[in-house]
């Protein structure tokens, strides 16, 4: 999927509605005060540990949710792993009701839910497979296409419905359609909405493209060179380079 994505094009997504860069340690995302909510607003799915430095058991999971981090990168739906100090910023820990570490809590949609899976690194990510799985289908194609072209994010939210959570609000007093996405500013609220197709092969990356285009978002193409025809002898059609093997 990802070689086949470059080969159609090259897509650079920067914005006011996209994400910031978030820094980020073995790829755990370090989060603080000032980029906490933007995080939790940008990433429809993410799960976050509060920790304490001087915690043991908090030591013990480092390694474990580092690596969980790195191969929740390439699930085919990513979740971002992020850690916060919740000693350095007890502010955000009392928020959510964090009185023990390491407390590992589930956001969907900045809800925040507890994590009730399992700690091993396979665990964690077979566990966020699982939940990232019942992401709708449109919602996958966009978190990839976003991920996999512009290694960023766009701040968006998806709905189905207009009375079972999540909820499609109104846009300048209007029903947007359902299922469909909605396309947040820097602040959250929702701009504009784009109308899921039905079909799956209709949810494209050049369709996707130019919907951001006509939104806010500076969607730049590089076409991608044709592939370079294999000399004689050096693997083209079927045939194997010279050598040894």
């Amino acid at each position: 999927m990802r070689s086949l994505l470059r080969s159609l094009l090259v897509l650079a997504l920067a914005t006011r509605a996209a994400a910031a860069a978030f820094p980020e340690e073995e790829d755990v995302v370090v989060l603080d005060t000032k980029n906490f909510d933007a995080f939790i607003s940008t990433n429809p799915l993410a799960l976050v540990e509060f920790y304490a430095p001087w915690c043991g058991h908090c030591k013990e999971l480092a390694p474990k949710w580092a690596e969980a981090a790195a191969k929740s990168k390439k699930l085919d739906t990513p979740v971002p792993l992020a850690k916060l100090d919740a000693d350095a910023h007890g502010d955000l820990a009392g928020r959510f009701g964090v009185s023990g570490y390491p407390t590992l809590k589930l956001f969907r949609n900045g809800v925040a839910e507890d994590y009730s899976g399992g700690r091993e690194a396979d665990q964690i990510v077979a566990a966020l497979q699982k939940i990232a799985s019942f992401v709708p289908p449109s919602q996958q194609a966009f978190d990839k296409l976003a991920y996999e072209t512009a290694g960023q994010q766009v701040a968006y939210a998806w709905s189905g419905s207009y009375s079972a959570p999540p909820v499609m609000p109104l846009i300048n007093g209007k029903k947007p359609p359902v299922p469909g996405l909605l396309l947040l500013d820097s602040s959250g609220a929702a701009k504009f909405a784009l109308a899921v197709p039905r079909k799956r092969e209709e949810f494209t990356p050049e369709w996707i493209a130019e919907w951001l285009s006509a939104h806010d978002v500076d969607v730049k193409y590089e076409e991608a060179p044709p592939p370079e025809e294999p000399e004689p002898g050096h693997g083209g059609d079927g045939e194997y380079p010279y050598g040894d093997d």
